[in-house]
């Protein structure tokens, strides 16, 4: 075990740290000092402790308590999205007596545009999620976040839409866009149309 920093630059030796770190979900600062210190031989275990103080100091990693064992972890931007989505979503939720009459003064245009607008997000952000999980880019944490997320999205709307007075023309509406743009549902589309001209 090293006595002083073999990595003699302070930015150097946050990088090699923060590095490892990165390679985890959560890494215990044992089995990171035993990396650092005793396997790599990067800095001695008082300059790995000053670089670890550093590093949590300057925001670019923490660690939680879980027992007797500290966990580091660096919080990506992808949770920085999920804690302000729900947030969003917390509001929505908050204001769902103000948001449902708001929505039933539009016209049917309008809420059905609002809904189909809406739900294309929604899809769009399962999709993503879904590949960059199936990519190994999104940790199954994240992922089932996401997902959790996006089901609370998809609710709180349904709550205002399901209880408007339109809301069997809007969801005729929502389906039938749902089945002219999906492959699947527009090939369904065709087939079914070309058998109504065929004369038997």
């Amino acid at each position: 075990m090293p006595k002083e920093a073999i990595i003699k630059n302070y930015l150097d030796r946050e990088k090699a740290v923060i590095d490892e770190i990165a390679k985890y979900e959560e890494i215990s600062q044992n089995k990171l000092m035993t990396i650092i210190v005793e396997r790599k031989k990067l800095m001695a275990k008082s300059t790995f402790e000053k670089t670890l103080t550093n590093i949590q100091l300057k925001g670019q990693a923490d660690f939680k308590r879980e027992k007797n064992k500290k966990l580091w972890y660096i919080q990506s931007k992808k949770l920085e999205e999920l804690t302000e989505l729900e947030e969003f979503i917390i509001k929505q939720e908050k204001k769902l007596p103000t948001s449902s009459k708001e929505f039933s003064k539009k016209t049917l245009t309008e809420k059905s545009n609002e809904i189909k607008f809406l739900f294309s997000i929604y899809e769009a952000s399962l999709s993503f999620n879904t590949i960059m999980f199936s990519l190994g880019k999104t940790p199954k944490k994240e992922f089932d976040q996401y997902q959790s997320l996006m089901s609370r999205f998809l609710n709180v709307n349904m709550k205002i839409w399901k209880n408007d007075k339109d809301a069997k023309h809007l969801f005729s509406e929502l389906i039938l866009s749902l089945m002219k743009t999906s492959p699947f549902f527009s090939s369904f589309l065709q087939v079914v149309d070309e058998n109504r001209k065929i004369k038997w």
